[in-house]
């Protein structure tokens, strides 16, 4: 990937590395000590695959995920259980993970002003990340993308309080926060 030179924005592009996938994303997961938040409209988990789950193949001791994503959940919709089986696919019980998910329901016409599209990763609560494309551009040669570390206070306090706003909004359809193995 290019970066600036100063830690703040990384460029993966295609053309540029056309074997070589983009790891950056899976790097910063890899190198959380404690917590992994994620806000992605598009978390794709393909019936009998880990998807995007793989992106959590390193993933540390003890780390608690909590991924928030939009989807059009209708009744009696299996994406909770294929995404709680896909993480299960790609992190091992004794890694001791505990992980949660909400989903913004794009079927509910009442959430419609809660739809989003930007993508933010937050890693140990400390560390902000703005992210150009759906994580699957971050697992495999697809396209181009970029990260950019944020690093202004301001606008990390932003986006933890949206992040927040977010979660507690999408509480009915959810995994609750828990050890991913019980």
């Amino acid at each position: 990937m290019h970066d600036d030179g100063q830690p703040v924005y990384w460029f993966y592009h295609k053309e540029s590395f056309p074997v070589d996938p983009p790891l950056l994303y899976q790097q910063l997961i890899a190198g959380a000590k404690s917590f992994i938040e994620i806000w992605n409209p598009y978390f794709n988990v393909p019936s009998g695959t880990p998807g995007d789950a793989i992106i959590f193949t390193s993933v540390q001791l003890q780390v608690t995920i909590k991924l928030l994503t939009q989807k059009g959940m209708t009744r009696g919709n299996p994406y909770l259980q294929a995404v709680e089986n896909a993480m299960q696919i790609v992190i091992p019980a004794s890694r001791q993970v505990r992980f949660g998910l909400r989903v913004v329901n794009k079927s509910n016409t009442t959430m419609e002003n809660w739809w989003f599209h930007d993508r933010m990763l937050i890693i140990d609560k400390t560390n902000f990340y703005l992210v150009e494309a759906p994580i699957g551009h971050h697992i495999s040669v697809q396209g181009s993308t970029g990260i950019y570390s944020v690093k202004d206070h301001a606008t990390q306090s932003f986006m933890r309080q949206l992040f927040d706003i977010y979660w507690l909004q999408a509480s009915n359809c959810e995994i609750a926060v828990k050890n991913l193995y019980l």
